[in-house]
């Protein structure tokens, strides 16, 4: 038998990429709580918005990746 079927690269490698997907949803998300308390802080009117939306489009691109991942990997 050889070494490499017995470990099953392709498997570890496709759950090493979904591992690191999941962490930048988390990174994601823990952007958007700091935006939003920031935003409750410190209130500039345009800026807030603005960086508001930004960190929302970045946590709903983060997942769609993420989903998009499960389904072709």
């Amino acid at each position: 038998m050889d070494f490499l079927s017995i470990l099953n690269i392709d498997l570890i490698l496709k759950i090493f990429f979904l591992l690191i997907m999941v962490m930048y949803i988390i990174f994601a998300f823990v952007i958007f709580n700091q935006i939003r308390a920031m935003n409750h802080i410190v209130h500039v009117p345009t800026s807030s918005q603005i960086l508001s939306i930004i960190s929302i489009i970045n946590m709903l691109l983060a997942i769609s990746l993420f989903l998009t991942a499960i389904v072709i990997l």
